[in-house]
């Protein structure tokens, strides 16, 4: 097929070196800010969740005030 002198010639084993090691430090800082991007949401949904229990119970708490108040 290729002779090494004609490979050699094509690309040098730094420049393919140096592209290999930032696709993989590109990947690392992709993957690490994507996994903490996606705990955000969900921090933020589960906050609202217990934010959204908390609110219906009061207001189920209330309707029952305002019942007994009218009640009597």
């Amino acid at each position: 097929m290729f002779s090494d002198d004609l490979v050699e010639g094509l690309i040098p084993n730094e420049s393919i070196n140096i592209v290999i090691i930032r696709f993989i430090s590109i990947s690392v800082v992709f993957w690490s800010v994507s996994a903490i991007f996606a705990l955000f949401p969900l921090y933020g949904l589960t906050f609202w969740l217990n934010k959204c229990k908390k609110t219906v119970k009061q207001k189920l708490a209330l309707d029952q005030v305002y019942k007994a108040r009218e009640k009597r």
